[in-house]
């Protein structure tokens, strides 16, 4: 029979190797095969990882021959906030992949908390004075993280400096590598906050070099490492904190507090216990948002998060999730006290807990740092953990060869339930990975201007191995009516041509209304779903009405945005429909009265429905709202004087004294609305007889079965 001892040495140790392993190497980890570089592989990389842990912990217990299981005080803590983060995923989020995979911050905490059990049963309990084999194992996980953060600070300076910016000029570099900022972590905010939270456990490691150094009486060869990967981690750390300030293209921003209160409340209001659901934030972004958020400076910019992570859990996951944090956190903090003021790097990580509340304090969670966060829970509950044996073995033949011939039966339960979440991971978790393969296949080919064939195959084969992410659909769509602008070019068009467009229409059709039903609360889907139709407008009969439709469901659902406003009301003038048009318009000025191009198209539609008085004043408004003298300035100008002759005097006294107002922000171009478009398609095709919206208030769409790209 194998000893205990070399069971330890065998299984125990690849289970040490594989936990301290994943430590290290999740700031580094990410591969440019998917979307998203970073985030959803490293929610793969801790997924399978936790799984497997599991499993090898069992397999431990099925070789000892008995289960023993250690508990701390922050156990429930973990329990209650990953149970709430899991009901609020299945009974809140509209589209489970939202929560589970795009971004995946449900799977990020469950994993996360099923890590943090693990790693706690690897530790085992410390003795009463701090020191010993928990301590020596508690250093090895200190010792993986710190490495692995300065390992990510090293590439992050590297970049910083422009150095893959100069190899690229000579060897053949990805586009993303060669950025001003190319980080693992995963962007310049993310890499600094990781640093921050990680700084205490760095200059801990320092101090130790130190001490050894004086203590050797000479400089030794692990002493300068760790000096040297200092100064990086500190060069690294200042570096992104530049690049993180007001006027960096990487700047910090987060949603303004009243803003994220505000949304919080509405919340509250009307979901109480489990929130908007994971993954749901930017759809209660969209409905909640107070009207004042236009006044500031980054009004166009739709946020995922909230202003820091206490509001987003409450926001998202709703009083169950948000209470459960407090909790967590109150059973953090007692740990804290329990511990005392144990040597080694008991300190440093008491210090890295209080850092991660600051950050989370000013700045919403990440992947990187829950991950963070959880591991260092782990690190410190374990020092106050204590064993709970379970015997549920089944013996031998007698009870004194139990311990030689028995299998305990708590040990098969973990391994099985390893076993079976690994399992599904790898099937069910490697159809998602494959589909979002072909998804970046698409998107390499758009952007190195690919066949629409390879566009299209790539884009129908993600649909097909994913069926359940919005995005997908929504970007076939707009392959499909790009490619049927190409075909319409050609001016005489024959019968195939006239087959294709057919073809091509239903296709982008049933994919947009595919995306409604995927999620039905969210703008972003019926506003493409508009686009569609509005694209359509010159092919195909009936396609105006649809739009129209469309977009009013789009503005319920985000009804402070005044370019969903904007939109409708160009529909309405292209068909000189002015006195609606005027009211869109009027709306979106409501929205946003310091947007010059509300006003714009106001005093357009104004002009034209012949309200010539309101125009002028319009126009006056739009003159002081873009910069003086340029072209915009120039074009309203023009438009105001040509009003009538009687309006001149007033034109050129409100024109001296024009000044760009306070305020008012980053304005784009004015567009002024369009009338109805040539007919591109004559005569204009007919919309088959599924093709309308679907409706407003149950946002059913095709069923999915039917709406598959071949």
């Amino acid at each position: 029979m194998k000893s205990i001892k070399t069971v330890e040495g065998g299984a125990f140790g690849a289970q040490g190797l594989l936990l301290r392993g994943l430590v290290f190497f999740f700031p580094l980890f990410f591969l440019p095969v998917t979307s998203d570089f970073f985030g959803l592989n490293k929610l793969v990389l801790l997924s399978i990882v936790s799984s497997f842990a599991v499993l090898l912990w069992g397999i431990c217990a099925i070789y000892e021959r008995h289960f023993s299981y250690r508990v701390s005080q922050v156990d429930l803590g973990v329990l209650l906030f990953a149970g709430a983060t899991l009901l609020s995923a299945f009974f809140a989020t509209q589209n489970k992949l939202d929560a589970f995979v795009f971004p995946g911050m449900a799977t990020a905490v469950l994993a996360s908390a099923v890590l943090y059990f693990v790693i706690i049963q690897y530790l085992g309990p410390a003795d009463a004075t701090g020191s010993g084999e928990a301590r020596e194992k508690v250093s090895g996980f200190v010792t993986a993280w710190v490495w692995g953060v300065m390992a990510a600070a090293l590439i992050s300076l590297l970049s910083g400096v422009g150095l893959f910016t100069l190899v690229g000029k000579v060897v053949s570099l990805p586009v993303w590598l060669k950025g001003t900022y190319f980080s693992t972590v995963g962007g310049v905010v993310p890499s600094v906050l990781l640093f921050i939270v990680s700084a205490p456990l760095v200059f801990g490691r320092v101090m130790r070099a130190v001490l050894r150094f004086e203590r050797a009486g000479g400089l030794t060869a692990s002493t300068a490492i760790y000096f040297g990967g200092f100064v990086i981690f500190v060069a690294s750390l200042a570096f992104g904190i530049y690049q993180a300030l007001p006027g960096k293209p990487s700047q910090f921003q987060t949603l303004p507090f009243q803003t994220g209160w505000s949304i919080a409340l509405e919340t509250l209001k009307r979901q109480p216990l489990f929130g908007v659901g994971v993954g749901d934030f930017s759809e209660a972004f969209n409905r909640f948002r107070p009207v004042e958020y236009n006044l500031t400076s980054f009004w166009n910019v739709s946020f995922g998060a909230s202003t820091n992570w206490f509001l987003d859990v409450f926001t998202v996951s709703g009083l169950l999730g948000f209470l459960a944090l407090l909790f967590l956190i109150f059973r953090g903090i007692r740990v804290i006290r329990e511990i005392g003021g144990r040597g080694g790097d008991i300190p440093y990580l008491k210090a890295s807990f209080f850092a991660f509340l600051l950050v989370f304090l000013f700045a919403p969670a990440n992947l990187t740092l829950i991950f963070a966060f959880f591991v260092l829970l782990s690190l410190m509950a374990s020092q106050v953990s204590r064993n709970v044996t379970l015997h549920f073995s089944v013996l031998g033949e007698s009870a004194s060869d139990s311990l030689q011939r028995g299998v305990n039966l708590a040990a098969l339960v973990v391994s099985g339930v390893g076993v079976l979440v690994f399992g599904a991971l790898v099937i069910f978790g490697g159809r998602l990975y494959l589909a979002d393969v072909s998804y970046r296949k698409a998107l390499n080919a758009v952007s190195t201007g690919g066949k629409y064939k390879e566009v299209m195959d790539n884009l129908g084969r993600a649909i097909n191995l994913n069926k359940k992410v919005d995005f997908y659909r929504i970007d076939y769509a707009q392959v499909s009516l790009s490619l049927i602008q190409e075909i319409a070019r050609k001016g005489e068009l024959s019968d195939a041509d006239r087959n294709d467009i057919s073809q091509l229409i239903q296709a982008a059709i049933e994919q947009g209304k595919t995306a409604v039903s995927i999620n039905s609360v969210k703008a972003a889907n019926w506003a493409s779903l508009a686009q569609i139709y509005r694209a359509l407008i010159p092919v195909v009969q009936g396609a105006d009405q649809f739009a129209i439709q469309v977009y009013q469901q789009a503005i319920a659902l985000e009804p402070t945005n005044p370019n969903l406003r904007i939109a409708l009301g160009g529909i309405f003038y292209s068909l000189k429909n002015y006195d609606e048009a005027i009211k869109a318009f009027e709306l979106g000025v409501a929205a946003k009265p310091d947007l010059a191009n509300a006003h714009y198209n106001l005093a357009v539609a104004l002009r034209d429905a012949g309200k010539i008085e309101r125009a002028a004043l319009e126009f006056q408004q739009t003159l002081g709202l873009v910069e003086q003298n340029g072209r915009d300035w120039e074009v309203v100008k023009k438009e105001l004087d040509a009003l009538s002759p009687q309006l001149e005097a007033r034109a050129r006294e409100a024109t001296a004294s024009a000044q760009v107002s306070p305020g008012a922000g980053e304005q784009a171009p004015l567009e002024a609305p369009q009338p109805a478009p040539s007919p591109v398609v004559e005569p204009k095709l007919t919309l088959p007889q599924d093709s309308a919206p679907p409706s407003a208030g149950s946002g059913q769409g095709p069923a999915s079965s039917s709406a598959e790209p071949n």
